[in-house]
């Protein structure tokens, strides 16, 4: 698998992490090559690497942080990675090469098959669609990638322009949570309702609703309640020089948790903040499914799949959602989130999402 993950922060590689898991839990046998030893210190999950060294049946191979200096100087992602991967495919039998994003992987993956003919799955994101395939730049070598690819993994939302490209196109989930590990059934006792945002913040944070966030619990009077942030990103700063001083005192900050800390973290919190303003780029979000199959319920600007769990606000009225946040507040915890959000877009379940993900390598393996 060449993608994303740990401890790259971020959708891609808690994604990939989760299958990862999955996939080698079901007996099979999972190399994972990926740049995360090199990823921006912003965006970079600390403390995985002995988590990462226990995990069976999967090993971690990521190209190092040394680039050769070189004028005009970059990274060389794609180089660096293909290279990783050809050494690999040349020393050891390897069935597939899954890729998990198409900017560099999907390419990378494509490379690597051109040059030994081991056949590639190619999944995306939603930035990577919306970023890349219609940027002049990068359009023909991504519409290559997917075309030439054995089998592309899609959603619903981008099956067409898939499929256009590539006939071998199958929709799936992009990312069923682990019932095992986000369950309402580990939420901790607490006195007063605990509230968070989780994510990165980039120069973009308004988009993400970030400053509604502190001008809601600015109009409230009551402390009674913990506001949090798990949140690191190159806008960070900017966003904590925008509050208050008093405000800048209510938020807790805190940084990245892995994927495999996360059903802990979703466990001490009620309420999670889901905002999306302007923001010109649709992400399907793990953190909704996982936080609800944790029995957090959300507070969102957005129409989900389902009413139960989901309490959605009008974030250009302020005080409306001010005073909907103080109801919360005052009536803890004889009213707390009970846990029992139904989530009928959670099929299949991890199980058979798993399952789903062998089948169709099977399937192509086969063909």
């Amino acid at each position: 698998m060449v993608s994303k993950f740990p401890p790259i922060q971020g959708g891609i590689a808690a994604r990939t992490y989760w299958l990862a898991r999955g996939l080698a839990e079901a007996g099979h046998e999972i190399t994972i090559v990926t740049n995360s030893a090199s990823v921006e210190k912003n965006y970079k999950i600390c403390g995985c690497d002995e988590h990462l060294r226990t995990l069976k049946n999967i090993s971690v191979q990521s190209i190092s942080d040394a680039t050769p200096w070189h004028i005009p100087n970059s990274q060389e992602y794609t180089i660096r990675l293909l290279n990783r991967i050809l050494q690999l495919l040349r020393s050891k039998h390897f069935d597939l090469i899954d890729a998990g994003y198409l900017v560099p992987y999907g390419i990378v993956a494509y490379l690597a098959h051109k040059v030994t003919s081991v056949p590639y799955v190619i999944r995306h994101g939603g930035s990577d669609i919306a970023k890349f395939m219609d940027n002049p730049e990068y359009r023909d070598v991504i519409k290559e990638t997917i075309s030439a690819a054995n089998l592309v993994v899609t959603d619903e939302k981008h099956e067409k322009i898939n499929g256009l490209l590539n006939p071998n196109t199958i929709v799936l989930p992009p990312y069923v949570p682990d019932e095992r590990a986000f369950k309402p059934t580990n939420k901790a006792d607490k006195s007063v309702p605990v509230f968070a945002y989780i994510g990165k913040v980039n120069f973009f944070w308004r988009r993400k609703g970030l400053d509604t966030i502190a001008s809601m619990f600015k109009e409230l009077d009551s402390s009674n309640y913990r506001l949090i942030f798990v949140a690191e990103g190159l806008g960070l700063e900017d966003f904590k020089n925008s509050l208050s001083p008093n405000m800048r005192d209510r938020i807790s900050f805190q940084p990245f948790v892995p994927p495999w800390e996360m059903p802990g973290l979703l466990a001490s919190i009620d309420y999670l903040f889901h905002f999306v303003v302007d923001e010109p780029i649709e992400n399907p979000s793990n953190l909704v499914l996982e936080a609800l199959a944790s029995g957090t319920e959300i507070l969102t600007n957005q129409d989900l799949q389902t009413s139960d769990g989901v309490h959605k606000l009008d974030p250009s009225d302020i005080h409306t959602c001010a005073n909907y946040l103080g109801d919360f507040i005052s009536d803890y915890p004889s009213h707390k989130p009970n846990g029992q959000a139904k989530l009928p877009f959670l099929k299949p379940n991890r199980q058979r999402y798993i399952q789903q993900n062998i089948e169709i390598y099977h399937r192509l393996l086969k063909a």
